[in-house]
Formats: C-alpha cells, sequence, structure tokens
C-alpha cells in the first residue's frame, strides 16, 4: 500500500510538473506576443505622428499659395488678365491639391481598418475618365494646358466604381500639377486581349525611382513607413496601387527624367 501511495505521488508530482511547465510556457509565449504587439503599437504611433506632421506641412504649402494669389487678386496686384489667370490658376490648382490630400486620409484609413470593397460590380472605365477630366478642367483651362482623351465609347471591367475613380483621379491630378504650362497632359482607353489598359501621361519633369518605388511596396500597410516625412507625395500612389491590386489589376509607371511620366492601370476585361 505504501509502495503504490508513493508511486501515485510520484505521477501526481509529474503531472503537476509537466502542467505547471506547460502553463509557464504559455504565459511566456503570450508575454512575448504582448509586448511585440506593444512595440508595434508604439512604432506605428511614431510612424502616426510623423506621418502627420509631414502632411501638415505639405498643406501648408498650396495653402500659402492661395493667400497670396487671392491677396493679389483682392488689392488689384493683377494688374492685366493673364495675370488674373496665372493667380486663378493658382488657387484652382492648390484647391484641388488640398482636396485630393483630404479624399486620400479618408481612403487610407478605410485600407487600415480592412474596408472591403465590391469588386463584382461592372465598371465603365471610359465614363469615370471622363467625369475625372470634366472635373479638372478649369485647372486645365487655367494653367493653359493641352488635354487629350482617347478612348472607345466604353470599356467595362469588374471592380469598385468609388475606388476606380480614387484612382484615376489621382494619377490625373498629379499630371495637372506637374505638368508646365503650354505642355500638355493626354490620357488614353485601349481594349485588347480581353484587357482594359488605361494610360494617363504629361510632359513633365518625370518621376523619380524614389517614387516609381512606392507603387511596387508589396503591403499596403507599410504606407506609413513609406511616406513618413513625405506625406502627400507618395500616398495617393500608394492609394492607387492598393486599390488596383484589389480588383485584380496591375499599375505601373514608365519615365525618364525631363520627359514627362506615363502611368498605366490595366484590368481585365468584363465578359
Amino acid at each position: 500500500m505504501a509502495q503504490l501511495l508513493a508511486v501515485a505521488g510520484v505521477v501526481a508530482a509529474s503531472i503537476f510538473f509537466w502542467q505547471w511547465r506547460r502553463e509557464a510556457c504559455r504565459r511566456a509565449q503570450a508575454e512575448a506576443q504582448l509586448q511585440a504587439a506593444l512595440g508595434r503599437l508604439a512604432q506605428l504611433g511614431e510612424n502616426k505622428t510623423s506621418f502627420l506632421h509631414a502632411l501638415a506641412h505639405d498643406f501648408k504649402n498650396p495653402l500659402f499659395s492661395v493667400l497670396l494669389s487671392a491677396e493679389a487678386l483682392k488689392d488689384g496686384g493683377a494688374a492685366d488678365a493673364a495675370t488674373a489667370r496665372i493667380s486663378v490658376a493658382t488657387i484652382l490648382d492648390a484647391a484641388f491639391r488640398m482636396d485630393r490630400m483630404v479624399k486620400n486620409l479618408v481612403s487610407f484609413d478605410a485600407i487600415e481598418q480592412d474596408k472591403p470593397l465590391v469588386t463584382d460590380l461592372p465598371v465603365d472605365a471610359v465614363a469615370v475618365l471622363r467625369d475625372a477630366a470634366t472635373r479638372y478642367k478649369q485647372m486645365i483651362e487655367s494653367k493653359g494646358l493641352r488635354f487629350q482623351l482617347d478612348a472607345p465609347d466604353t470599356a467595362p471591367f469588374y471592380g469598385d466604381a468609388s475606388a476606380f475613380t480614387e484612382i484615376m483621379e489621382n494619377l490625373l491630378l498629379n499630371a495637372l500639377h506637374f505638368c508646365p504650362e503650354g505642355k500638355a497632359v493626354s490620357a488614353s482607353v485601349q481594349r485588347a486581349d480581353g484587357r482594359i489598359c488605361i494610360c494617363v501621361r504629361d510632359e513633365g519633369p518625370g518621376v523619380s525611382e524614389a517614387v516609381q518605388a512606392r507603387l511596387r511596396e508589396a503591403e499596403a500597410g507599410t504606407v506609413l513607413k513609406s511616406v513618413s516625412g513625405k506625406a502627400a507625395k507618395g500616398l495617393g500612389l500608394v492609394i492607387a496601387r492598393h486599390f488596383t491590386e484589389v480588383m485584380k489589376g496591375k499599375i505601373w509607371c514608365e519615365s525618364t527624367s525631363g520627359k514627362g511620366a506615363a502611368f498605366f492601370v490595366e484590368f481585365p476585361e468584363a465578359k
């Protein structure tokens, strides 16, 4: 009997030890995961702070342009029609840039929260592109730019119309903003081999390799890290890339320094 009790005691002690060890390991793993999560949150907080500081700086530049141009018009500083047209063009350009920054922030927040897109509804790429061009018509005219749209009557694909509008407005506004007065911006839509390809091309200074790299980021969540310190200068492109990929499309850029840039977006054609 004594031997049985001794054996039972050893077994019970062994069971208790292994349970305690398993629980200790589980707690250690949970603690490590918690510390890792806290580290990620701290890093995210630092990135967001840096991002917001940069964004405030980006807002300040176009806002200052609006104030200067408005003051010139108010006080009669624009003595002739040509000067007045330049002031109006400056105000429109700055206003559209600030409007796009706000929209990009809203889109970025939706991406961060993993809000789903409706990707199975028919979208007419030509109609969306025409609407975007109409929206910026006054800016095009006030900057003295030449704009051409080459597209078929329709070009349907399956996706999310709001997300595609975000893509087109980002690409078109970038082209209009960086294109010098008197130069040309063009947009085209082609249907071939079951694909729809949209191109927005400008005669501006071109796109640096650093900006092009933001189109090749592997994860949408890296946007904060990739644009910290230069917020609005890359956020729109990263959002465009994210929305394009969610809708099973491709986006890329072709550019030579000093010779303009061309941004391409491609989707499977709706059958």
